[in-house]
């Protein structure tokens, strides 16, 4: 299993309402996410980090917005303050990752640290396991919010458990069988260009998420990021 997921930087970002030109555009943002359950959605104060590159710029320089906090309010993603495309843009990219770590990608480079929780069986742990990412490229400045669909970069390893001869799925779950994934990689880091891991490292034993149920004779209900 390959498993492993408010300052703002710069003062160029913001301006304003004073100080606001007429053809400057404020930034409006909507999301989705890559399904895994039905109606998979981001909850009220989950928050993405949001990178804005103009033409020209990298992820590993000279970015215009550089890892701003967009958290949910009423399922909308907004940012402490109003943010504004760069002056006479022709065009922009955008790329969002899940979920906001506070030192994201260091200068000079495009790599994030990601990692997954040992304990998923505490909710939390759980979800903020799950490392998502979103690119939306060329956009050209308007008041349209950009879509940004978020899709999972890690493996979801889903639990079956099939009785043996002579027992029953009610027996199995009435013994609460205890599962554990030995020996994972939980720590590494993600190249946001090439969207590749590398430097896999921290072998611990992970504790799934979720709680037996009986499906087809057989007990699902657990998995593992």
């Amino acid at each position: 299993i390959c498993s492993l997921a408010i300052v703002l930087t710069s003062c160029v970002n913001t301006i304003s309402e004073a100080n606001l030109e007429k053809d400057q555009i404020p930034i409006s943002l909507s999301t989705s996410i890559q399904s895994r359950v039905e109606n998979n959605q981001f909850e009220q104060q989950d928050t993405i980090g949001v990178y804005l590159l103009s033409e020209g710029e990298t992820i590993s320089k000279n970015l215009y917005l550089d890892n701003i906090p967009f958290y949910f309010e009423s399922a909308k993603p907004v940012s402490k303050e109003t943010l504004f495309y760069p002056y006479e843009a022709a065009s922009c990219s955008f790329i969002s990752y899940f979920p906001f770590k506070q030192h994201a990608i260091t200068a000079g480079n495009n790599l994030i640290m990601v990692s997954v929780s040992e304990n998923q069986q505490i909710e939390e742990n759980y979800n903020t396991s799950d490392f998502m990412l979103a690119k939306a490229k060329d956009i050209v400045p308007s008041k349209n919010p950009v879509s940004l669909h978020h899709e999972h970069k890690f493996s979801l390893l889903d639990i079956e458990l099939e009785p043996t001869s002579g027992t029953t799925a009610e027996d199995l779950k009435n013994a609460n069988p205890k599962i554990t994934i030995l020996d994972v990689y939980t720590r590494g880091y993600f190249n946001i260009e090439t969207e590749k891991m590398s430097e896999y490292n921290v072998l611990r034993d992970i504790i799934p998420n979720g709680e037996w149920k009986i499906a087809d004779g057989r007990l699902v209900g657990k998995s593992v990021i």
